[in-house]
Protein backbone atom coordinates (compact mmCIF):
# COMPACT_ATOMS: atom_id res chain seq x y z
CA UNK A 1 0.00 0.00 0.00
CA UNK A 2 2.70 2.48 0.77
CA UNK A 3 4.42 1.99 -2.60
CA UNK A 4 1.29 2.39 -4.50
CA UNK A 5 0.55 5.90 -1.97
CA UNK A 6 4.29 7.29 -3.41
CA UNK A 7 3.42 6.86 -6.74
CA UNK A 8 0.82 9.12 -6.53
CA UNK A 9 2.58 11.53 -3.85
CA UNK A 10 3.67 14.19 -5.71
CA UNK A 11 6.92 16.54 -4.47
CA UNK A 12 7.39 19.86 -3.74
CA UNK A 13 8.85 20.92 -7.04
CA UNK A 14 6.02 19.27 -8.93
CA UNK A 15 3.79 20.88 -6.93
CA UNK A 16 5.10 24.45 -7.61
CA UNK A 17 5.92 23.59 -11.38
CA UNK A 18 1.88 22.80 -11.74
CA UNK A 19 1.03 25.75 -9.87
CA UNK A 20 3.81 28.04 -12.03
CA UNK A 21 2.05 26.31 -15.35
CA UNK A 22 -1.56 27.41 -13.82
CA UNK A 23 -0.45 30.73 -13.22
CA UNK A 24 1.41 31.73 -16.62
CA UNK A 25 -1.66 30.83 -18.56
CA UNK A 26 -4.04 32.78 -16.48
CA UNK A 27 -1.15 36.08 -16.59
CA UNK A 28 -1.46 34.99 -20.63
CA UNK A 29 -4.40 34.89 -21.61
CA UNK A 30 -6.62 36.58 -18.65
CA UNK A 31 -4.93 39.32 -16.47
CA UNK A 32 -1.63 40.50 -18.50
CA UNK A 33 0.21 41.26 -15.34
CA UNK A 34 3.31 42.28 -15.94
CA UNK A 35 4.70 41.54 -12.14
CA UNK A 36 4.12 37.97 -12.77
CA UNK A 37 5.82 37.63 -15.96
CA UNK A 38 8.70 39.95 -14.82
CA UNK A 39 9.37 37.10 -11.35
CA UNK A 40 8.64 33.97 -13.77
CA UNK A 41 10.15 34.25 -16.70
CA UNK A 42 14.04 33.46 -16.73
CA UNK A 43 16.61 36.28 -17.82
CA UNK A 44 17.28 34.11 -20.95
CA UNK A 45 13.25 33.05 -22.13
CA UNK A 46 12.66 32.42 -25.33
CA UNK A 47 8.95 32.63 -26.00
CA UNK A 48 7.12 31.15 -29.57
CA UNK A 49 4.21 30.65 -30.49
CA UNK A 50 1.91 28.04 -32.55
CA UNK A 51 2.38 30.79 -35.33
CA UNK A 52 5.95 29.98 -35.46
CA UNK A 53 7.08 33.48 -33.94
CA UNK A 54 9.93 33.52 -31.06
CA UNK A 55 9.99 36.21 -28.94
CA UNK A 56 12.49 37.10 -26.17
CA UNK A 57 12.14 38.39 -22.95
CA UNK A 58 10.95 41.57 -23.37
CA UNK A 59 9.36 40.81 -26.89
CA UNK A 60 7.11 38.13 -24.86
CA UNK A 61 6.40 40.49 -21.92
CA UNK A 62 5.03 43.67 -24.05
CA UNK A 63 3.51 41.63 -26.82
CA UNK A 64 1.31 39.45 -23.88
CA UNK A 65 0.61 42.87 -21.60
CA UNK A 66 -0.47 44.88 -24.60
CA UNK A 67 -2.41 42.34 -26.67
CA UNK A 68 -5.87 43.15 -27.42
CA UNK A 69 -6.68 39.75 -28.25
CA UNK A 70 -9.46 38.70 -25.63
CA UNK A 71 -9.92 34.78 -24.69
CA UNK A 72 -13.05 33.05 -22.81
CA UNK A 73 -13.48 29.81 -21.90
CA UNK A 74 -9.57 28.88 -20.96
CA UNK A 75 -8.53 25.26 -19.93
CA UNK A 76 -5.49 23.58 -19.47
CA UNK A 77 -5.48 20.03 -19.38
CA UNK A 78 -3.07 16.79 -18.75
CA UNK A 79 -0.11 18.80 -17.07
CA UNK A 80 2.76 16.39 -17.41
CA UNK A 81 5.62 17.30 -14.91
CA UNK A 82 9.29 15.58 -16.04
CA UNK A 83 11.96 17.07 -13.54
CA UNK A 84 15.83 16.15 -14.19
CA UNK A 85 18.13 17.64 -11.34
CA UNK A 86 17.67 21.46 -11.61
CA UNK A 87 15.79 21.65 -15.15
CA UNK A 88 12.48 20.79 -15.75
CA UNK A 89 9.68 19.85 -18.67
CA UNK A 90 6.09 20.61 -18.54
CA UNK A 91 3.36 19.94 -21.02
CA UNK A 92 0.04 20.06 -21.58
CA UNK A 93 -2.95 21.01 -23.63
CA UNK A 94 -4.64 24.22 -23.17
CA UNK A 95 -7.95 25.35 -25.19
CA UNK A 96 -9.76 28.24 -25.56
CA UNK A 97 -12.46 30.71 -27.52
CA UNK A 98 -10.56 33.82 -28.67
CA UNK A 99 -13.38 36.71 -28.78
CA UNK A 100 -13.99 38.12 -32.10
CA UNK A 101 -14.58 41.98 -32.47
CA UNK A 102 -18.35 40.93 -33.44
CA UNK A 103 -18.23 38.84 -30.31
CA UNK A 104 -18.28 35.30 -32.27
CA UNK A 105 -15.41 32.90 -31.15
CA UNK A 106 -12.81 31.14 -32.91
CA UNK A 107 -11.17 28.19 -31.11
CA UNK A 108 -8.72 27.45 -30.07
CA UNK A 109 -5.65 24.14 -29.00
CA UNK A 110 -2.85 23.92 -27.94
CA UNK A 111 -0.62 21.43 -27.35
CA UNK A 112 2.04 24.04 -24.99
CA UNK A 113 5.84 23.20 -23.90
CA UNK A 114 7.40 25.06 -20.96
CA UNK A 115 11.00 24.06 -19.93
CA UNK A 116 11.77 25.14 -16.82
CA UNK A 117 15.25 25.99 -14.20
CA UNK A 118 15.50 26.30 -10.73
CA UNK A 119 17.02 29.67 -10.02
CA UNK A 120 17.99 30.25 -5.95
CA UNK A 121 15.25 27.98 -4.86
CA UNK A 122 12.29 29.11 -7.49
CA UNK A 123 11.14 28.14 -10.69
CA UNK A 124 12.02 30.35 -13.50
CA UNK A 125 10.37 29.73 -17.99
CA UNK A 126 13.76 29.21 -20.06
CA UNK A 127 11.26 28.14 -22.97
CA UNK A 128 7.82 28.20 -24.01
CA UNK A 129 6.67 26.20 -27.17
CA UNK A 130 3.16 25.94 -28.68
CA UNK A 131 1.64 24.13 -31.64
CA UNK A 132 -2.19 24.36 -33.11
CA UNK A 133 -3.43 20.65 -32.60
Amino acid sequence: LCMSLSGIAQSNDEIRLLNNTRLLHKTVFETKDSLVLDNIFGSSVTYGHSSGKVENREEAIRGIIHSKINFVDLTIDGIQVQLVGNTAVTRHVMTANELLADNQKRPLKLLVLFVWVKERKEWKLMARQAVKI
